[in-house]
């Protein structure tokens, strides 16, 4: 190996996953709350996988089974790919999540975070 090979190769570059900026990005409430709009608009199964993302980025199942007075393994069972939540148990964990359902008419949203 030449010699500036062997420079580059003693350099360590830190490294971070895609989970792991998408967990940064999302403990901020707006782009939590634009996020899970995209992710409605995507499909269901889309919506309940970010669900489970802003979850893990704002404290845990622990954490949302402690705010919602739900247990941990009906909140799995809720927001696994087959789930289907309730809208009040929806509403517990988006109020949990400091987030908002929000419905507006087509072309009156303001930017991506209303749900339509």
């Amino acid at each position: 190996m030449n010699e500036l090979g062997s420079e580059f190769s003693s350099v360590e570059m830190p490294t971070t996953t895609y989970r792991d900026e998408l967990s940064g990005v999302l403990t901020d409430p707006v782009e939590a709350g634009e996020y899970l709009a995209a992710c409605f608009h995507e499909s269901d199964e889309a919506f309940l996988l970010g669900l489970r993302h802003v979850v893990g980025a704002r404290g845990g199942m622990s954490q949302l089974a402690a705010a919602t007075g739900l247990s941990r393994e009906s909140l799995y069972r809720t927001l696994s790919p087959n789930g289907n939540p309730q809208l009040s148990t929806l509403r517990l964990i988006v109020r949990a999540l400091g987030l908002q359902l929000s419905f507006v008419a087509p072309g009156r949203g303001q930017g991506q975070g209303a749900v339509r």
